[in-house]
């Protein structure tokens, strides 16, 4: 099985949630975490960066165990076209379904390679921030038209958040599968490399999200677990996500259209 993750926007903690939910799942079942992103970053949250590593190019005698996580392998993927090639055999062959791996931010051109055999909908991770629902808006856009599923997954949420951005939960549920709150320690815990404290900080809302997970792979529809219960949107708002939601379809609006 594997488990696309991409953020919407830099900063909305895609990686982070990538580390904490393989480490959660490596607790019982065999696990692979790949970091295809542009600034690589699971070597210092699971505290091998000061280890030698070279990229992953299908050979899992590469692939290296974070002190402490006896059945999660991690390893670096260049973000390239070559690189997909040379790592595609080794993601496409038949496993155990209960070895998950765990891609986070591969590129754009990795997609159609990847959707049909991951069996899950894409995860997008957002925040609670308007120039973040924008990139989701256009990231989900990609996947509509293209026909592979996608899903989003809510993180840094605060129960202090405004009525505009609970009309977006509101809005987007049937593609929510789950929220994460934010945890001022969580930080400061993977950038010291203690990954097992960071997942002590978050078990609860990780295992209701990684619950969510196993049930979409058998087969379950999507539950919103953490979703905040919200009264019916604005006019105001429903307006605005309804221009939002014209570019999922095939044909863009025109400039007056999204007036």
């Amino acid at each position: 099985m594997i488990v696309c993750i991409y953020s919407a926007k830099e900063g909305v903690g895609g990686s982070t949630l990538a580390v904490l939910l393989a480490a959660l799942r490596a607790a019982s079942h065999p696990t692979i975490l790949l970091d295809a992103g542009e600034m690589p970053s699971h070597d210092i949250y699971t505290k091998q960066d000061q280890k030698i590593r070279p990229d992953f190019q299908g050979d899992p005698g590469t692939l290296t165990t974070p002190r402490g996580f006896s059945k999660l392998r991690t390893g670096r993927v260049a973000p390239t076209k070559e690189s997909l090639e040379l790592i595609l055999p080794f993601l496409l062959q038949e496993r155990s379904k209960e070895e998950w791996i765990f891609l986070d931010g591969a590129p754009d051109f990795w997609r159609p390679a990847l959707q049909a055999q991951q069996g899950l909908p894409a995860l997008v991770v957002i925040s609670q921030d308007n120039t973040v629902l924008r990139s989701a808006d256009r990231l989900l856009g990609e996947f509509h038209r293209s026909g592979r599923s996608a899903t989003l997954i809510i993180n840094q949420w605060e129960e202090t958040s405004s009525d505009f951005m609970e009309d977006l939960y509101r809005l987007f549920e049937e593609e929510v599968l789950g929220t994460l709150p934010r945890v001022g320690a969580l930080r400061s815990a993977l950038n010291q490399g203690e990954l097992a404290i960071a997942l002590t900080l978050m078990e609860r809302p990780l295992q209701e999200l990684l619950d969510s997970l196993t049930a979409l792979a058998q087969g379950a529809p999507l539950a919103l677990g953490g979703t905040p219960a919200i009264e019916q949107p604005s006019e105001a708002a429903q307006g605005f996500f309804q221009r939002l939601r014209r570019r999922w379809s095939k044909k863009e609006p025109t400039p007056n259209e999204e007036q």
